[in-house]
């Protein structure tokens, strides 16, 4: 029976060296996925308003990308963007 004892506690001491190693792994990769995630949000968030203003020449818009126009693009038609087959064979 002396070996039944020693087979438990080297199961015992196998669980608990797992469970301290998942622990382990949870607590860095947590940690690395925090940094990550700050270091990503400082990186491409947006400006706050009172340093887009002091850095904005005068008469320029603080928002990025492309100014919506002023009126409406007109469209063409479907009947127009394309040939008809009857005028083809003309």
């Amino acid at each position: 029976m002396g070996q039944s004892s020693s087979s438990e506690d080297l199961t015992k001491k196998t669980l608990i060296t797992v469970a301290a190693m998942l622990g382990a792994s949870v607590v860095f990769v947590g940690s690395l996925s925090l940094i990550a995630g700050a270091i990503a949000g400082k990186a491409v968030g947006a400006p706050s308003t009172e340093t887009a203003m002091d850095e904005a020449p005068a008469g320029t818009s603080t928002t990025h990308g492309p100014a919506a126009p002023s009126k409406p693009v007109p469209r063409r038609s479907h009947a127009n963007s394309r040939p008809s087959s009857s005028s083809e064979s003309l």
